[in-house]
């Protein structure tokens, strides 16, 4: 058998779904950054394809460390945007932390 078939077995197995197209000309839409989450201590959107994910207590802080930033004391009022995601890519790219602006 060839390498290339070893590579991913469960891809074989199960089938894969194909990338979001990573256009990189998304827009955020702050109504949906401010929905409640139900697990995760913050938002996330990628910039990149457009999706919006929920992000985990420590996912959160290695996207601090990404970003170059201390984690916040409270997550209210913050999010990530990355330039690309798992959705359109391999893996998170780009990312910034965000304090929401309330006016």
């Amino acid at each position: 058998m060839s390498r290339k078939n070893n590579q991913n077995p469960a891809a074989k197995l199960l089938g894969s779904a194909p990338k979001l197209p990573k256009t990189g000309d998304h827009v955020i839409d702050l109504s949906k950054i401010t929905l409640p989450l139900e697990q995760g201590v913050a938002w996330c959107f990628c910039l990149g394809c457009g999706t919006y994910i929920e992000i985990f207590q420590e996912n959160a802080k290695n996207f601090c460390v990404q970003a170059g930033n201390e984690c916040p004391t409270s997550w209210s009022n913050h999010y990530f945007t990355v330039s690309g995601c798992v959705m359109c890519g391999e893996d998170f790219e780009g990312v910034k932390l965000v304090l929401m602006t309330v006016h």
